[in-house]
């Protein structure tokens, strides 16, 4: 590890090429200095006639960044940080808000929806004894109350049950019902009658036996509707069936045996509350329901445990969720099997698990049959959840504009509490498409981002902040993706990262195992302190019984811990990237490499090192082509000043360099521990070795010279050297835990 020691090998690499003897330290003799070219020796001439220096072009920073006029890129972010519920990609001048704001919680009987700030009565009831209700010269009254037997359904003898003013009502008609208890069942069957009641906490129809509180069947009740009234009873609430144009306007359907409504015909529920229901709040069976600024909230599961979902749509059903609250349903807040939701403008939020501690998402979506389930979450707000906030097997997901925070994990176990989690079909290997754009996934356990065998792709979003799961402390990382081994062929992940921010994560920014992937124009960086043997990387990508291939373009990433990119058994492309300031481990301070990568193949161009730790490039095996990259102000090990090389290769190594700069590094510019290494016109200035070569347990090393390099500081000169100094190679990272 030490700078000094005797001089075991001295090479010159070429007689006009010259070094500084301030960056040589041994004596060496000075030369004269070739005639300078147009263009510096590692700077290739443009077809303009300029000279292109090392490190990342201003014309290669992607969109969102610019050029730091020094062979860099910066993000254009704001120097604060968004405040929670806010967010900022590259290229955004200030923070916003994403989602939907939520509502306050509100008691038994009450409601707000999105956009209300206070809690109010499902309807108001207005004056004894018809209220609001829009009644007419064509009206038919029913009124609990009347005490006569004389009812005709009027108004001054109206009748004293709804069955009965049902019977008189015309088709398309209003049934008008005053304050009351009506025990009984309401079948709309024949015609399309308008109920309507005073106000659902004065209203009450309860069902005495199994059926459904309100029946609309068949196609001779399209059209019909339910007005400021109240359903409960020891079996469903409402029951709708093979009809269409049903509305449900301002009810409250609570306490009951079993599902709130159920229904296989259309359906607009509106302004409407449905709690303490039994299996499901709403389900929707192969058919379309529409839920406007309604409240759906403390489904319990049915006796055999099953489900407890405020939504449930399967057989091909579609449901779409506008302006609502969902909340506090045991298993999962809405459910889709084969089927079709949409929730726009809505709050997901605190979604409860099974007595046992099983379950508990915010959204989940399965395939059966071989169809998939489609979810779109659309200017919304999921927050709370146990398992996961969107949980799909085998189906398709789009998150936009919407916040997805603070899934918890399992109450069973504590493990788990992805924001988004899909996976492939865990029989035939039929992957999951996700995609999130323009979202905000915070605050979450176990990951962000979750991709299982699954296509995954991530757009102008920012992940951040998200834990390690509470169990064991592992993971707790932004975005995670890994190569399913349980099917035949084994289903890899294909992960596409754009235009996005990836901060404040536990363990690592970004994990990709047996998988593909690609990041673009994003900032990765201040990855947190590690947790149960992860390391703090900006990203991990590697083998899981088969190799990773990943591309990263255009990128920053600063502020992260142990290795900024960490390849093992991967095929690796870094092209346009700024790696910076990756600081060492937090435990011991050791590592802090800018690039660690072992047994991969690993393409580097056109991009920049600066103030990494230990070594800016660190190959442990495999091999490795450098192209137009600057590599400088590598810093010594934190412990004891030891390593900061540019770039160390060993383990066997082999590496091409071209037409890059090497500088000001604190130890050698270039290391070869038992390695070889290719030089290809390449610039190294003042490195306290420029080049250092050492045969580790009798293994050679090489360097081998395509075309002459310079080697300078300032306006000193001397031959390019390469020293053998008794230097140890870094330390290998250990192994992975992911």
């Amino acid at each position: 590890m030490a700078q000094g020691g005797p001089l075991a090998r001295t090479l010159a690499l070429s007689a006009a090429v010259a070094v500084s003897c301030a960056s040589c330290a041994f004596g060496c003799t000075a030369a004269s200095p070739p005639a300078a070219p147009s263009c510096a020796v590692d700077e290739p001439l443009a077809a303009d006639g300029s000279c292109i220096a090392p490190g990342v072009p201003p014309s290669l920073c992607g969109d969102g960044f610019t050029s730091d006029g020094a062979g860099g890129c910066a993000p254009v972010l704001l120097a604060e940080p968004c405040a929670a519920g806010t967010m900022a990609v590259p290229g955004e001048g200030a923070c916003h808000a994403v989602g939907a704001v939520e509502p306050p919680t509100c008691p038994r009987g009450a409601l707000a929806s999105v956009g209300e700030s206070a809690c109010h009565e499902v309807a108001p009831c207005g004056a004894a004894p018809w209220g609001t209700i829009p009644v007419d010269a064509t009206t038919v009254y029913v009124d609990a109350a009347y005490g006569a037997t004389d009812g005709d359904g009027s108004a001054a003898k109206p009748f004293r049950t709804i069955a009965e003013g049902l019977a008189r009502a015309p088709s398309g008609g209003i049934l008008a019902i005053a304050a009351g208890r009506y025990v009984e069942s309401v079948a709309l069957q024949a015609k399309p009658v308008k109920l309507w009641g005073r106000c659902p906490s004065m209203v009450s129809v309860e069902a005495s036996g199994a059926a459904p509180a309100l029946v609309v069947r068949g196609a001779a009740s399209a059209g019909a509707e339910a007005h400021q009234l109240a359903f409960s009873g020891p079996g469903r609430g409402v029951a709708v069936s093979q009809t269409s144009g049903v509305v449900l306007d301002r009810v409250w359907i609570h306490d009951t045996g079993s599902e709130g409504l159920t229904t296989g015909g259309e359906v607009l529920l509106r302004a409407s509350l449905v709690e303490r229901t039994v299996g499901a709040g709403v389900h929707v069976s192969g058919s379309a329901v529409t839920i406007d600024e309604s409240v759906l909230r403390d489904v319990q599961p049915d006796a055999a445990d099953d489900y407890g979902h405020g939504a449930l749509v399967d057989q091909a059903g579609s449901l779409v969720v506008t302006a609502s609250v969902i909340e506090r349903d045991v298993d999962a807040l809405v459910s889709a099997e084969a089927s079709d939701v949409l929730v726009d403008g809505s709050v997901l939020r605190d979604g409860l698990a099974h007595a046992d501690g099983r379950l508990g998402d915010g959204i989940s979506a399965v395939s059966l049959g071989g169809r998939a389930s489609h979810v779109t979450l659309r200017g919304s707000t999921l927050a709370r959840t146990r398992h996961a906030g969107i949980f799909a097997i085998a189906s398709e997901v789009a998150v936009e504009g919407s916040f997805v925070h603070s899934t918890r994990g399992t109450a069973d176990q504590q493990t788990y509490g992805a924001g988004l989690f899909v996976v492939d079909d865990p029989i035939a290997g039929t992957p999951s498409l996700a995609k999130v754009k323009g979202s905000l996934v915070s605050d979450n356990h176990y990951a962000g981002i979750a991709c299982v065998g699954s296509v995954l792709d991530v757009e102008g979003s920012v992940v951040r902040d998200d834990l390690a799961q509470e169990i064991d402390g592992s993971y707790g990382v932004g975005i995670y993706a890994q190569q399913d081994d349980g099917v035949s062929p084994p289903a890899r992940p294909d992960v596409t990262v754009r235009g996005s921010l990836l901060e404040r994560n536990q363990v690592a920014e970004l994990v990709l195992l047996a998988g593909d992937g690609v990041v673009e124009a994003s900032v990765l960086r201040d990855t947190l302190a590690e947790q149960q043997g992860g390391l703090g990387e900006g990203i991990l990508v590697g083998a899981q019984g088969a190799p990773s291939t990943l591309a990263v373009r255009a990128c920053v990433l600063s502020g992260n811990r142990a290795a900024a990119i960490d390849a093992y058994a991967a095929t690796l492309e870094v092209t346009a990237t700024v790696v910076r300031a990756t600081l060492p481990r937090a435990s011991d301070r050791l590592y802090g490499y800018g690039i660690y990568a072992q047994a991969s193949q690993l393409t580097l161009g056109a991009s920049l090192l600066d103030a990494n730790h230990a070594a800016g490039v660190f190959l442990d095996g495999g091999s490795a082509t450098l192209e137009s990259t600057a590599i400088r102000g590598t810093l010594g090990s934190d412990v004891d000043g030891t390593f900061g090389d540019g770039l160390a290769a060993t383990g066997g190594a082999t590496a091409t360099i071209r037409r890059s700069r090497v500088e000001r590094n604190a130890r050698a510019g270039i290391s070869a521990f038992s390695s070889t290494v290719t030089l290809d016109g390449d610039g190294l200035a003042c490195n306290a070795f420029a080049l250092d070569g050492e045969a580790i347990g009798g293994a050679p090393y090489a360097f081998e010279v395509a075309s002459p390099c310079s080697c300078a500081c300032g306006s000193e000169a001397a031959p390019c050297q390469v020293l053998s100094s008794m230097l140890t190679p870094p330390t290998p990272l250990p192994p992975r835990t992911h």
